[in-house]
């Protein structure tokens, strides 16, 4: 009877071990199902929408042009603003464009001298043509040249339209000019040092923490000529500084005059 109990144990412990062998072989050689999602195919990514047909730097404009005829065909092919404002017109850039129609033409002037209710602020592509061929094009930002501008013309070789000037703009100033503010966000202009080919060319500007100009003058090959104006944080002159008219004049004397906070002269 012993035996017996011994038989049938043994028994009993070898199915179970079959049995453990047999779910470690069904384990070891099952595949790992694949429990990737398969997603639906990307879509193309938007192409970045473009602004409207005559819609420059989100305002609207309309587009003009002017025709001379004389002994040649001229003809300017501009855009001016819609809705006229001259606040986003930036005051301290020197040369500003706009339509004058009862004139007729596009006219240049500086913020203070332009008469405003008479014109319409220049804003987007601008080409001018002569007999059909090219002779300057760019773009306007607000009445100012941003951007590539290029002429053409004759050159000292007699080879007609040529290019003949090739300038970069961004937003009035000289792309290549050093450009400093008071703030991180950019709105309180501190410095402009105009740029142009690696060297000082064209006006200069400095500005008080309070918006008003601190200083205004003009460079010529990297010197300084002609009149150059300080003022005080009210506004009012302190300097008057003038230079030769031409950079390589080393001759002429520079004259300067001083001006107290009232306005007057200070005597040496």
């Amino acid at each position: 009877m012993r035996i017996l109990f011994l038989i049938l144990l043994y028994w009993s412990f070898s199915l179970t071990a079959f049995a453990q062998e047999k779910e470690e072989n069904i384990l070891e050689t099952d595949t790992i199902p694949d429990l990737r999602i398969k997603l639906p195919k990307e879509k193309k990514e938007q192409k970045e929408k473009k602004e409207p047909k005559n819609v420059y730097y989100g305002k609207k404009v309309r587009k003009s042009f002017i025709k001379k005829t004389s002994s040649n065909v001229t003809i300017e092919v501009f855009h001016y603003l819609k809705i006229q404002d001259r606040g986003l017109v930036n005051k301290y850039i020197e040369e500003i464009y706009a339509f004058h129609p009862q004139k007729k033409r596009i006219i240049v002037s500086t913020y203070d001298k332009m008469p405003w209710d008479e014109v319409k602020i220049l804003h987007g592509p601008y080409k001018k043509t002569e007999n059909n061929r090219v002779i300057e094009e760019g773009f306007f930002y607000f009445g100012v040249k941003h951007g590539r501008w290029e002429k053409y013309g004759k050159d000292a070789l007699d080879r007609d339209f040529v290019l003949l000037e090739k300038t970069k703009y961004y937003r009035g100033f000289l792309k290549e000019s050093k450009i400093s503010y008071y703030d991180e966000m950019q709105k309180k202009l501190k410095e402009v040092v105009p740029i142009k080919n690696g060297k000082k060319e064209g006006t200069y500007l400095r500005f008080h923490p309070n918006g008003n100009l601190a200083e205004k003058g003009v460079f010529q090959n990297d010197v300084k000529i002609g009149l150059w104006v300080e003022y005080y944080p009210n506004g009012k002159r302190k300097k008057e500084t003038i230079y030769p008219r031409v950079w390589y004049d080393e001759d002429t004397e520079v004259q300067i005059r001083e001006y107290d906070e009232n306005g007057r002269i200070k005597q040496d």
